[in-house]
C-alpha cells in the first residue's frame, strides 16, 4: 500500500511512500495514486477541512482533493527557502500551519492556503531537535518545541 505513513477521510484510506496510493477503507480496493516523481517519496499526509496536505522528498508541498486527487496546487517555496518540510498541519484564518520534524531549518511554516506561497516561518533558535508540533484554536497558533510552548498570530 505504500511505505510511509498513513491517514484517512471520507472513506479512503491514503498511504505515503514512493506513490500516495487512495484505497477504499471497506474493501481495500485501489482507487487512485499519485506520484512524488521519479525518485520521489511522500512523507506524512494530513487532512484539514478536507485538504490532503502531504510533502515529498524533494521538498514540494502539495495540496490535493483526497476523494478526486485532484491537485489543487504544488508548491516548491520550501525548496526555495533550503527549510525542512513539514509532517504536521493545522489551517486558520486562511492559512496553512505546517510543522517541521526537526529544528536546524526547520520550525513552523505558515503558507497561504488557496495557493502554496510560503508566507513566512518561525523558528525558536533554541537548537532543540524535537520535532515541532501545532494546533489551533482558530485565533492563535500553538507551536510546541520540546518543553517550549509558543503562541503565534493568526
Amino acid at each position: 500500500m505504500g511505505d510511509g505513513q498513513l491517514t484517512a477521510v471520507s472513506g479512503l484510506v491514503l498511504a505515503a511512500g514512493k506513490a500516495m496510493t487512495a484505497r477504499d477503507a471497506a474493501s481495500g480496493k485501489e482507487k487512485r495514486t499519485l506520484e512524488a516523481g521519479r525518485f520521489g517519496t511522500f512523507r506524512q499526509p494530513g487532512v484539514v477541512d478536507g485538504v490532503l496536505y502531504v510533502a515529498d522528498s524533494s521538498r514540494r508541498l502539495w495540496a490535493v482533493r483526497p476523494t478526486t486527487g485532484a491537485k489543487i496546487w504544488q508548491s516548491e517555496d520550501i525548496a526555495e527557502a533550503d527549510t525542512k518540510t513539514p509532517w504536521q498541519y493545522v489551517e486558520a484564518g486562511g492559512t496553512l500551519y505546517a510543522a517541521t520534524e526537526l529544528d536546524e531549518k526547520g520550525g513552523v511554516h505558515a503558507v497561504d492556503a488557496a495557493t502554496g506561497k510560503l508566507r513566512w516561518m518561525f523558528n525558536d533558535g533554541s537548537g532543540d531537535y524535537h520535532e515541532w508540533l501545532v494546533a489551533t484554536d482558530g485565533k492563535l497558533v500553538f507551536a510546541l518545541h520540546g518543553k517550549k510552548l509558543h503562541a503565534l498570530p493568526v
